[in-house]
């Protein structure tokens, strides 16, 4: 126990709670703002009542102060009765950030600062009068039984407001005690007097005093009341106060008298409350509030990220350990025979659907949305925006694809750097957009959806679109390019050329750009995720960004194959097509060998030609190849296979030794020096016990165009001949 007197899981809840609501206030606000409809409105309002009565909770009164001001100019919004504006929205989101440092307060279990005079001043500036500085709340709230209690709570629910009234009779009047028993006459026409001291009895035989206290639930707002109550003659004053976040402190706090309850309860049948003395009637109500608690009960349950990422951990030595067996089975069967075996083959089939199953089980409920960062973007874009004095308009689309938690966790950061990168390089200011003829609103789309075992992440914008002659230019100046390379450089790699570290085209340096870091940095951390990046332009149209990652981090399906000794796994949803090489398939076609696959020409060539031709011999598994000098496909007689991946439009056929068959894996990191190898991604322990290396697709496909693109500039023999062999061979 510490300053908020919470324990270590009733932080944990608070927490939890507290930042949803927040995220979806940023999120909602923005909504807000380009005029969302009323039911977006009302959700605004209900997260800000929650907060209030969490705020209540943990005794925090500078955030139960803060939500009920906020709380108020939203009732006034959703009532018509404030308009809505860019100003307004800028201080309820700056009273969201200070609400998102008191949550932080109090799971950091420490007092900070809760000065809320600059938000409540800004707050009151919208208001007709200032409601939140002077009318304060009283300091103890009467004595209210379970059944008032109840009352109460139903109320919040149901959105009434919870009203202070405090009432002075004229002593001088005729009947000061009679104007006292109008005002509760009046308030019961208007609301429900849960509370009132002196009572209604009292009032009704003459008896109390001239002052009176009471709480009212009502749907009117505390100055309408007070104004309604005002109309009462021979009052000597009258005040009106809103208390639910005291209430619902009070009620989370349970602090009702207790020896009054006490007292009540001595007074009460020891019989059971509800139960009648009939033995069969008991038993029906008995069963009825069994029926309830069973129906009660939490159909989900909160768990700690880490114990899911121990859950994947063992899930993942389940699959490994589960591929050994199969293995030492199958070796076992070249011996004593698959008949002496059946049993131990039926029971590893079994366990092989059990770890299936847990692994797509684990697997479920690591899986996020990805409108888990999406949904935190409009209010950056806002931000920026304002800063850059331009108009955007942000589209969200495929918000409940789903992905690894460890995928999120990953790919913020590239997509808030691109987002930047967009609204300060991409569109233009409100003046020159209308002078192209475009809306004066930028456009920036940022949507998600499943392919191919992957998740594409676009970033698009309608702005000016990447200059390239500017980016060449800029490439030259810091020696990245030479000249002659600039002749040869497509528009493509004109475009590229934005991932080389330290290029920025803008001249002046700012907060948002200028530094020389960030696109490299994302290609390099989407690399890192076994993902990559595709960039798109057309002057004056926009500019699009692909970004593609997996779907998981953890276990993916491969095929396993084995290249001069060495072990590599395709990661199975690259793979189109397998089968035996033939050399009467082989033909050549601009130096290039190719065959027909299903009237189509497929590109072939030596993975082991790949990476030693890349300096990456020791992958390879020959020191001394040497890719000139080398045997071509056709001169080769043992036994091989084609594997066929392809890449978006790409595709090329990948000669290898040896199938080794379809394998579940584990993917883990690379050490140093093979974490710098391009085409590797991660590898793998196989159920044999042999290390295998895990081949990344896409980036082996970048290897190989990278070498087609060095042959056509030195006019050497082509590696790859690719997209532009049309039709068939001769």
């Amino acid at each position: 126990m510490g300053y908020y007197n919470l324990s270590a899981d009733e932080i944990e809840v608070f927490s939890e709670e507290a930042n949803e609501l927040i995220e979806s206030l940023d999120n909602d606000l923005i909504l807000v703002e380009h005029g969302a409809d009323e039911e977006v409105i009302n959700r605004v309002f209900r997260a800000m009542h929650t907060l209030k009565g969490a705020a209540g909770s943990v005794e925090h009164v500078g955030m139960a102060a803060l939500t009920h001001a906020a709380e108020t100019v939203l009732d006034r919004i959703r009532h018509k009765d404030l308009e809505i504006s860019p100003e307004l929205i800028s201080v309820l989101l700056q009273v969201v950030d200070r609400l998102r440092i008191f949550v932080d307060d109090v799971v950091s279990d420490r007092a900070g600062d809760s000065d809320i005079s600059q938000e409540m001043h800004l707050l009151n500036s919208f208001l007709e009068e200032d409601q939140f500085s002077n009318r304060n709340a009283p300091g103890v709230l009467p004595s209210l039984d379970r059944f008032a209690l109840q009352q109460i709570q139903e109320g919040l629910d149901a959105g009434l407001s919870v009203l202070f009234v405090e009432a002075q009779a004229d002593p001088q009047s005729v009947a000061p005690l009679a104007r006292l028993l109008q005002l509760y006459i009046e308030m019961e026409e208007i609301g429900t007097v849960v509370y009132s001291e002196p009572s209604l009895d009292d009032l009704e035989h003459g008896r109390g005093s001239h002052q009176m206290i009471s709480i009212v639930l009502t749907s009117s707002r505390e100055n309408e009341l007070e104004e309604e109550l005002k109309q009462i003659p021979e009052l000597e004053s009258i005040n009106v106060v809103e208390i639910a976040d005291e209430v619902d402190l009070y009620i989370k706090h349970s602090r009702y008298d207790e020896k009054n309850d006490k007292k009540q309860d001595h007074k009460k049948p020891t019989q059971p409350v509800g139960v009648t003395g009939d033995p069969k009637s008991a038993e029906k109500q008995r069963d009825h509030l069994l029926d309830g608690v069973k129906s009660n009960v939490p159909r989900t349950v909160r768990t700690n990220i880490a114990r899911l990422d121990n859950l994947m951990d063992l899930a993942g030595e389940l699959v490994t350990n589960r591929n050994r067996l199969l293995e030492i089975i199958a070796e076992m069967s070249r011996f004593i025979g698959d008949e002496h075996i059946g049993a131990l083959n039926d029971t590893v089939a079994h366990l092989s659907t059990i770890t299936d199953n847990l692994h797509d089980e684990v697997m479920q409920a690591r899986m996020q949305p990805i409108g888990y960062v999406f949904n935190k973007l409009p209010r950056l874009v806002r931000q920026i925006s304002q800063e850059l004095g331009k108009e955007v308009e942000i589209v969200l689309d495929g918000l409940d694809t789903e992905l690894d938690r460890s995928v999120i966790e990953q790919i913020n950061d590239p997509i808030l750097h691109l987002i930047r990168n967009a609204i300060d390089h991409g569109i233009e200011s409100p003046d020159e957009r209308q002078r192209v003829g475009k809306a004066r609103a930028g456009k920036l789309l940022l949507g998600a959806r499943s392919e191919e075992g992957n998740i594409v992440i676009t970033v698009e914008d309608d702005g000016r679109g990447i200059d390239t002659e500017r980016v060449v230019r800029k490439a030259l100046e810091l020696g990245l390019l030479t000249p002659a390379e600039v002749d040869d450089l497509s528009h493509q790699d004109a475009i590229n050329l934005i991932f080389a570290p330290g290029l920025s085209t803008v001249s002046e340096i700012s907060t948002l750009s200028g530094r020389g870091v960030g696109m490299d940095v994302v290609r390099n951390n989407l690399q890192r995720l076994n993902g990559s990046v595709v960039v798109r332009s057309k002057s004056g149209a926009g500019t699009v960004f692909e970004l593609r990652v997996p779907l998981t981090l953890a276990i993916i399906p491969a095929l396993i194959v084995s290249i001069d000794g060495r072990v590599f796994a395709f990661p199975l949803h690259y793979v189109t097509d397998i089968f035996k090489l033939d050399p009467l398939m082989v033909k050549r076609a601009n130096s290039q060998e190719v065959i027909d696959l299903q009237g189509s020409i497929l590109p072939v060539l030596e993975l082991q030609a790949v990476f030693a031709s890349h300096g990456m011999s020791a992958v390879a598994g020959r020191n001394d190849w040497d890719r000139r000098n080398r045997e071509t496909v056709l001169e080769r007689d043992e036994e091989r296979y084609i594997v066929a991946i392809h890449f978006g439009d790409n595709r090329v056929g990948l000669i290898v030794d040896q199938l080794l068959g379809k394998q579940d894996i584990v993917i883990k990191s690379l050490e140093y020096p093979l974490d710098n190898i391009r085409g590797l991604s991660g590898a793998t322990l196989l159920g044999s016990g042999e290390i295998g290396l895990i081949i990344d697709v896409p980036v082996l496909i970048d290897v190989i165009l990278e070498q087609k693109r060095s042959a056509l500039r030195t006019s050497e023999p082509l590696s790859l001949q690719w997209a532009n062999i049309n039709g068939k061979y001769k």
